[in-house]
């Protein structure tokens, strides 16, 4: 499962990046809360904006620390208010997204702009 997060639940993501010892739950040390998935038997963050349950198609390790885990989107989850329901579009005035940049560093996501990609003449 992929959980998205946003600036609600960023100081509980922080919690669960700490190297707890092999078995130990980090959404339990961040007080989060998880809810079964339907299409794959992992939980999924019930606080996230967006979660996606994924089959994994293979993981490339980099590093002994850094994998990339490739996967299919199989089901998702969304916060109801998250969602227009009109068009089936992300509602940007209510979604505030962060992503990771390096080590301790973060950044705002919902800063967005739109271009048109140019047709290629043939």
């Amino acid at each position: 499962v992929v959980n998205l997060v946003d600036d609600k639940m960023a100081e509980k993501m922080v919690v669960c990046a700490a190297d707890y010892p092999k078995g130990e739950s980090e959404p339990v040390h961040a007080e989060l809360n998880l809810s079964q998935s339907k299409k794959i038997n992992v939980d999924y963050i019930t606080e996230s904006p967006f979660s996606f349950e994924c089959k994994r198609i293979t993981v490339l390790q980099f590093s002994n620390t850094r994998d990339l885990a490739i996967g299919e989107i199989m089901g998702m989850h969304a916060r109801k208010s998250l969602i227009d329901l009109k068009n089936y579009h992300v509602n940007w005035s209510k979604y505030h997204p962060i992503g990771r940049l390096f080590a301790s560093h973060y950044i705002y996501t919902d800063n967005t702009l739109s271009m048109k990609i140019p047709p290629v003449k043939k």
